[in-house]
């Protein structure tokens, strides 16, 4: 719980993310007005490549990790799995997805 608390820039950008996308999108749909909806793609593009802008600038360090360590921290990874909360919250979205997939009701016209 406190991890998420330690971020507040990661859930503030989803927030602005959530209100600026469909306006950006309304704006810039008929950007190109012969092509629809090709104006809102271009502004989707436009946004990728200035936030990917800012990645150039990441340095991450090295991990050096002998082959012996890299598979026994896949296998401490898999350990979650271990977990009756973990499995069930998997299982759960199998299974929404699942019903998503392969419902057969057929959304209504309106």
């Amino acid at each position: 719980m406190a991890a998420a608390c330690d971020t507040p820039d990661v859930n503030i950008g989803g927030l602005v993310a959530a209100f600026a996308g469909p306006h950006l999108f309304i704006i810039a749909k008929d950007a190109f007005a012969p092509i629809p909806l090709a104006g809102a793609y271009a502004a989707i593009g436009q946004v990728t490549v200035v936030g990917l802008a800012g990645q150039l600038f990441v340095r991450m360090p090295e991990v050096v990790a002998t082959p012996r360590q890299a598979f026994h921290n896949r296998i401490a990874a898999l350990s979650v799995l271990r977990q009756g909360r973990v499995r069930r919250t998997m299982g759960l979205g199998v299974v929404s997805i699942g019903m998503m997939v392969f419902s057969r009701c057929q959304p209504r016209s309106l």
